[in-house]
């Protein structure tokens, strides 16, 4: 299953290019979530961590792709964002 969510229609070298990058930073995503096995994080913490410059929206597919794959579960509960809003708390699975 691909990781990268080709909503700009990339193709050829370039999708391959999205891929990759979007594969590693799962891979990231999915390191420290292994390394903290009994704490919740945010996509913001998550994104601040492991992710680099890459945008926040980054950190947040690589989570849904990591609940998709059944690697991450979400919390019963929420923690206020950055802007003031409720955001989704994850672990490891």
């Amino acid at each position: 299953m691909r990781n990268y969510h080709n909503t700009l229609w990339a193709e050829g070298a370039v999708l391959a290019g999205y891929e990759s990058k979007a594969e590693t930073q799962d891979e990231a995503v999915l390191e420290l979530l292994k390394r903290h096995p009994k704490h919740f994080f945010t996509a913001e913490q998550v994104h601040k961590s492991v992710m680099g410059t890459a945008p926040l929206t980054s950190a947040r597919r690589a989570l849904s792709n990591l609940y998709r794959d059944g690697y991450v579960e979400k919390a019963n509960k929420h923690a206020q964002g950055k802007y003031g809003r409720p955001v989704t708390l994850w672990r490891i699975r």
